[in-house]
C-alpha cells in the first residue's frame, strides 16, 4: 500500500522570452511559518508530490523565471 501524498497541481502561463517560468520550488513548515525548509523543484512538471506531513504544516510556491528573478523565499 502506497503511504498517503499530496499533489499540488498548477497551471504555468505560455509565456515566451524572459518572463518565463523556468523552475516551480515547494517550500514547507510545520511550526506556523517560524522555518522553511526546500521539499520539492518541479522544474516545470505538475503536479509536485511529497509525502504527507503529520500535524499542522503549511506550504508555499516559489516561482523562478528564465531571467533569475524569483518570489521571496519564505522566511520566518
Amino acid at each position: 500500500m502506497a503511504s498517503p501524498r499530496i499533489c499540488r497541481q498548477y497551471d504555468l502561463p505560455k509565456d515566451a522570452g524572459p518572463a518565463a517560468i523556468s523552475q516551480v520550488t515547494l517550500h514547507w513548515t510545520t511550526d506556523g511559518g517560524k522555518t522553511w525548509q526546500r521539499r520539492a523543484e518541479s522544474g516545470l512538471t505538475s503536479p509536485i508530490i511529497f509525502p504527507t506531513i503529520k500535524g499542522d504544516y503549511g506550504f508555499t510556491v516559489v516561482v523562478t523565471d528564465q531571467a533569475g528573478n524569483e518570489d521571496h523565499t519564505p522566511r520566518a
